[in-house]
């Protein structure tokens, strides 16, 4: 299959202009019309953008398809747009094409099975619905879906570590699909749309300078939470100009303690220790004002330690009006994760940071916790460069690299 977009003023120019290159039998994949910005758009036609494709009239190339079929979804990023073109020019665009796909792929699996079916055997016509598994068992639970696309989408979840039951929810009813379903809005909306929604509109931290703000991090040993505050204070001061003020409270690790102080020191930037929750309000008064933002350190301790959590309540208790995250690190389990985010949900609210994301090729596990948890991710971290390595969720890069239509999940990719 070969695929063009051709752009016009008039459909008729457009038409004759996909004839001649791409012959009488080219099918119209969309047709949109795109307006210029104002001011242009007040006195300029709109222009209408047309994607045609057309098959490769080969028995032999055909042949050859039928041995080794192209992967779906690499066709689907083949046409996605490159870095600095409007998303919206060839998304509906790609995804027509990755239905046509699907189906091609399907009707290629059906002709082998019923082939290979013994011919006193008549073919039984099933429609195929989700199947879940019993109550109290979720996590296994297994979905079907008879639209190609819909499986196709599905099954790209669950090689991203996506658990069923959070696919299945991602996908909402499309298993009620039948297979010739060809509106392809409608099935991209449900899931590009959904995961999207699920990762709105988290708690970001206050760039405008206009209200002192107290930031603190929680979270178990080992998953980066110190030089995610670094990456933070780097980004804070030297991207946005704000005035950064630094405390920890991980004393329970001298290397912690010195870590933080180095950054400080690289970045100009005051620090203040604090040895116990008593002490946290006097520190913090200290830096806010004159500074527009306190990044705190917690101690990493066990989140099977009640004592440890209560400790963590106790500062938290010292300022009520603080901004708070849990950082997790991405490679984690999943159950694991769920553990910890219910055991620091018994002491306070909070959004999510995930870390080291350069070191899973899956991002599963960030859409398990906040489908199942309610929780926001904020921010991610991919590196140990400090502050290139950080960046806020994009939901819409985390919804495309989901379904395997691009790979970056940040603005720097």
């Amino acid at each position: 299959m070969r695929v063009k977009r051709f752009e016009g003023k008039k459909e008729e120019a457009i038409l004759a202009q996909i004839r001649e290159e791409m012959g009488p039998d080219a099918t119209i994949v969309s047709t949109r019309i795109k307006p210029y910005p104002a001011p242009l758009g007040w006195f300029l036609r709109p222009r209408l953008i047309v994607t045609a494709s057309y098959e490769v009239d080969d028995t032999f190339a055909q042949r050859e398809e039928a041995v080794k079929t192209p992967s779906i979804l690499q066709t689907a990023r083949d046409i996605m747009p490159k870095e600095g073109a409007d998303p919206d020019d060839s998304i509906e665009e790609s995804l027509a094409l990755l239905l046509q796909e699907a189906r091609k792929a399907t009707l290629q699996t059906e002709a082998k099975a019923e082939e290979a079916k013994p011919e006193s055997k008549p073919k039984e016509a099933t429609k195929v619905k989700a199947k879940t598994a019993p109550p109290g068992n979720e996590n296994n639970a297994t979905h079907t879906y008879e639209n190609p696309l819909a499986k196709t989408l599905y099954d790209t979840l669950l090689s991203q570590d996506v658990l069923p039951e959070v696919a299945a929810r991602l996908m909402g009813d499309l298993s009620e699909l039948p297979a010739d379903h060809t509106d392809v809005t409608d099935i991209i909306k449900t899931v590009y749309g959904n995961i999207v929604d699920l990762l709105s509109n988290p708690t970001l931290i206050n760039i405008t300078k206009t209200v002192p703000q107290a930031v603190v991090f929680m979270g178990p040993t080992g998953v980066g939470k110190t030089t995610t505050i670094a990456k933070l204070a780097s980004y804070l001061s030297l991207k946005h100009e704000l005035s950064v003020g630094l405390v920890t409270a991980d004393t329970y690790r001298i290397a912690a303690v010195e870590q933080l102080k180095t950054y400080a020191d690289i970045l100009g930037l005051e620090i203040r220790t604090v040895y116990k929750a008593s002490e946290m309000l006097a520190q913090m008064n200290s830096l806010v004002p004159p500074h527009d933002v306190v990044l705190m350190d917690t101690a990493g301790r066990s989140h099977k330690n009640k004592g440890n959590l209560a400790d963590i309540k106790l500062l938290l208790d010292e300022i009520p009006d603080s901004v708070r995250y849990l950082v997790l690190s991405i490679n984690t389990r999943y159950k694991d994760l769920a553990g910890i985010v219910n055991a620091y949900a018994e002491i306070t609210d909070f959004n999510l940071i995930f870390t080291k994301l350069d070191e899973s090729d899956n991002l599963g596990n960030l859409v398990n916790i906040c489908c199942l948890t309610g929780r926001k991710p904020a921010y991610i971290t991919f590196g140990q460069s400090v502050p290139e390595d950080f960046d806020a969720v994009k939901p819409d890069r985390i919804a495309k690299s989901l379904l395997g239509l691009n790979g970056g999940v940040t603005s720097h990719d």
